[in-house]
């Protein structure tokens, strides 16, 4: 698995980590293919990541990692948690691919786990106006 490195950081390879530094990076632009209507943004903060982070297994971040370094490859795996029910799947699919492939071409450095806004963390739009800026 291109993911998985037993002896990277978490268990992540280097190409994992920077493909994910790719979509943090880009994840206020993301929120306007991931939350397309203005009812979206109500569920922010109600399992719902209202930050630009991930972490081990938690529900909340924006890009939940299940990943441990003494793991098998079929175990890692990230699960995007900012889309709604109203994003159409195509087009999240689209941009986070995008997204992660500029992360690799700049090889990105992936921010620590856990981040909340004040260690540094983006804040993800919250309002539909917002979203569209930050796609610009």
């Amino acid at each position: 698995s291109a993911q998985r490195d037993p002896d990277g950081a978490f268990g992540l390879s280097a190409t994992a980590a920077s493909f994910l530094a790719g979509i943090l990076a880009h994840a206020p632009a993301l929120e306007a293919f991931c939350s397309p209507t203005p009812p979206c943004y109500k569920r922010h903060g109600n399992w719902a990541p209202t930050v630009a982070n991930w972490a081990i297994d938690d529900r909340m971040a924006a890009v939940r990692v299940k990943s441990q370094q003494s793991g098998s490859a079929k175990e890692c795996y990230f699960e995007l948690r900012m889309p709604s029910s109203a994003a159409c799947a195509y087009l999240v699919t689209a941009a986070v691919i995008a997204a992660g492939l500029d992360g690799l071409r700049q090889e990105l450095p992936l921010p620590p786990p856990g981040q909340s806004a004040a260690d540094g963390a983006a804040p993800l739009p919250t309002d539909l106006a917002a979203s569209l800026l930050a796609l610009k």
